[in-house]
């Protein structure tokens, strides 16, 4: 069994007890040695000890996945800033249930929201675009009004420049035709954009 104090100094060296130092079995006691020469090496001693240890290697990540997900939640628009958080979220993945996503893995994922930050964007400026649109299909009175005022300047073409006789002997088919197409078009919107009408009453006939 290893001493401690002077006794240990006398029957060993210097360069023997630095040795011992690097044996955990007998560190304490090169310890108590060194101490007894005014010297502490308690610190040398720790830092051996945290070098062995076992450490997981961290891989090394780039931050590219992270600057495109920043662009990608600029992208959604300000109506989705929660998907900067979700997004994140599935970035991450789950390390603690060993789900640790590869940088292939991540940039995939990227690429994914970004595509769909694009389609956030688009069917916003379409939704722009059919605010119009909306307007006129919600009221029938509305869509009534624009069949007859489209058909009635397709008349006043046809009388302007080819005449009357034009018009009620040729004429008067397109315009039947081009009213009843409109009409066709205005129901089939009604039906994608997902407008119903209200019942009209019998008294507002």
């Amino acid at each position: 069994m290893i001493s401690s104090g002077d006794e240990v100094t006398r029957n060993i060296g210097f360069s023997e007890l630095f040795r011992m130092l690097e044996d955990p079995a007998t560190a304490e006691a090169a310890c108590d040695a060194f101490l007894e020469h005014g010297l502490d090496v308690s610190g040398y001693v720790d830092a051996l000890a945290a070098f062995r240890s076992p450490q997981v290697a961290q891989p090394r990540r780039s931050r590219a996945p992270h600057r495109a997900l920043g662009i990608a939640a600029s992208l959604a628009g300000r109506r989705r800033v929660h998907l900067r958080d979700e997004w994140a979220a599935v970035l991450a993945g789950d390390p603690a249930n060993g789900l640790i996503l590869t940088q292939r893995q991540r940039l995939r994922l990227v690429v994914g929201f970004l595509f769909a930050a694009i389609r956030f964007r688009i069917h916003d400026a379409l939704g722009l675009l059919w605010a119009p649109v909306d307007w006129v299909l919600t009221e029938r009175s509305r869509s009534e009004t624009l069949i007859a005022l489209t058909v009635g300047a397709q008349v006043i073409y046809i009388a302007w420049n080819d005449g009357m006789h034009a018009l009620l002997t040729e004429g008067w088919g397109w315009c039947g035709g081009c009213g009843g197409a409109l009409y066709l078009l205005t129901r089939w919107l009604r039906r994608l954009r997902g407008i119903e009408l209200a019942a009209v009453r019998p008294g507002n006939e």
